[in-house]
């Protein structure tokens, strides 16, 4: 078996970022390659010599086998203390594991390297009975020292020889789309209340604290309707920073996602602004600060919002974490859209639309309690109250919601009614009604339509304003059969509302709300 060695070769690099920087340097000497044989003991597979520009002590060294690690059965430490030439003090001895020769933990007294003395070290190994390969050597891949000194020493020629803190190797951390589910909004000009994105992160292997979060706005007009994105944490009340364009600085910016326009947002903080927890996970919420129409606001404008990178330092580490390289390995690094090692994926928010006006709570307002007998003739059965958000979107006047149709939803089970009777009108005026149209949807369901644009009814409702709108039905037989009980709701389906976003000069149609409930139901009649 022919013995490789490392050639002679002198390797220097920097340690940073650190407390206190520090130059090393490593020099091999050559060692004759001869043949092996089997069972062979103390066979010197490196010399080397270890030099620092200050004070410190090695914690561990860590070698790579090339060829088959089976075949040294063991591997020992020397050091050359008095520079003699002589390894007279035997360090550690270890099997090889992992594919590798691993010194660690060294004693906490040996070895230590003096600012201007380099450390003499040795390495011999064992041979096993029966070796299988026909080649091995030994390379050295990482030199461990005690803290406070960190970093990554980088060879000249040869692969990464790292330097670093063994008891505070880099920790990884891992940014996902939130299991909280978000919603898609109505996001109002001039706010900055509702939420547009939430991400959960998780710090593995030390506390991580991040520095940068970028952001991309997709969507069909790259975001412009955004002042900035408020960062909260959950339950605070106020951000803990905000990502604005002008952050981003000369960093590249996509200028599209996923096909659409894009706009970067930027947040740098200071150290300790963002923090996450070795182990546990700390969720961000993102609220996007709209501008109004006097800024630059645009009603119909629709966006999402995507993590697209993260900046991150190792608390105790103190390195920078670096950006997922895409393997199975978590290596320092940040994984976007992964909770495992492995490929980032998106992290995206759904997707939103900028209005000037919008209903926030639609409310049933019918005086009967549920369970009041089904009524007899005419009969005010759906009552709701319909309230539109304060706004501060004063071009060309503040804007109205303005409804263009309405469709409820009745359910009448063994209670007969006159289906061309449907009217709708607002409470404050119930002289002015408009007839509504009917579907029957099958088993006592129907589904009613009131067109109120271009109608006498009054539908607009201004800013901070409530109206309240009636479904008036004609019930000819509340009981058709005696035997049976008798049921009669009303509800008014959100998700078909159609309705103006409207000022002076024009307006935004649009069909839905943002509210939570798709229906909301007056009183429930029971007989």
């Amino acid at each position: 078996m022919k013995n490789m060695v490392p050639r002679l070769e002198q390797l220097e690099g920097r340690i940073a970022p650190a407390l206190w920087p520090v130059t090393m340097t490593a020099m091999h000497e050559t060692v004759e390659a001869r043949t092996l044989e089997g069972g062979e003991a103390g066979v010197v597979a490196d010399r080397f010599w270890l030099h620092a520009g200050r004070y410190v002590r090695v914690d561990s060294l860590a070698y790579a086998v090339q060829g088959n690690a089976g075949d040294v059965a063991s591997a020992t430490l020397w050091q050359d203390r008095d520079r003699n030439g002589t390894f007279e003090t035997r360090l550690k001895t270890v099997q090889p594991t992992g594919g590798g020769i691993i010194f660690d933990p060294l004693n906490r007294f040996d070895p230590h390297l003096q600012r201007r003395m380099p450390g003499h070290f040795q390495v011999t190994i064992d041979i096993a009975a029966n070796p299988a390969g026909d080649m091995l050597g030994i390379d050295l891949r990482q030199v461990v020292l005690h803290r406070p000194w960190r970093g990554v020493l980088q060879e000249h020629g040869r692969e990464p020889l790292h330097v670093i803190d063994h008891a505070s190797e880099t920790g990884n951390l891992f940014a996902i789309t939130d299991t909280t589910p978000v919603r898609s909004m109505h996001m109002l000009g001039g706010t900055g209340d509702a939420t547009g994105q939430r991400i959960e992160f998780r710090a593995q292997g030390e506390d991580i604290d991040v520095y940068t979060l970028k952001f991309l706005v997709a969507g069909n007009a790259d975001g412009r309707s955004i002042d900035r994105l408020a960062l909260y944490r959950p339950g605070e009340p106020s951000p803990f920073a905000f990502a604005t364009v002008g952050a981003w600085g000369s960093d590249f910016m996509p200028s599209t996602l996923n096909g659409e326009p894009a706009r970067g947002f930027a947040a740098r903080m200071p150290g300790r602004q963002l923090v996450i927890d070795d182990g546990l996970v700390t969720d961000v919420i993102v609220k996007p600060v709209m501008k109004t129409d006097s800024d630059g606001g645009v009603s119909g404008d629709q966006f999402l919002i995507a993590l697209y990178d993260v900046e991150a330092r190792g608390m105790m580490s103190s390195n920078n974490l670096v950006d997922n390289d895409g393997d199975a390995l978590a290596e320092g690094e940040v994984f976007i859209g992964t909770s495992t090692p492995g490929p980032d994926g998106p992290v995206v928010g759904p997707r939103h639309t900028v209005v000037m006006s919008k209903l926030t709570a639609v409310t049933n307002v019918n005086p009967d309690a549920d369970g009041t007998n089904v009524p007899t003739g005419v009969s005010n059965v759906g009552q709701f109250k319909l309230q539109a958000a304060s706004n501060v979107n004063t071009l060309y006047g503040l804007n109205r919601f303005d409804a263009m149709t309405m469709v409820f939803i009745v359910e009448a089970t063994n209670v007969a009614l006159d289906l061309n009777a449907f009217r709708v009108f607002n409470k404050s005026d119930p002289g002015t009604s408009v007839p509504a149209s009917y579907e029957d949807l099958g088993s006592g369901r129907y589904r009613v339509t009131a067109q109120l644009e271009s109608s006498a009814v009054n539908a607009q409702l201004a800013s901070g304003e409530n109206g309240t709108f009636v479904l008036r039905l004609l019930v000819t037989n509340p009981k058709v059969n005696s035997a049976q009980t008798s049921l009669l709701r009303v509800g008014i389906d959100l998700s078909a509302l159609a309705w103006y976003d409207r000022d002076a000069l024009g307006s935004t149609f649009f069909v839905g709300t943002d509210l939570p409930d798709s229906i909301v139901w007056s009183t429930r009649y029971e007989s």
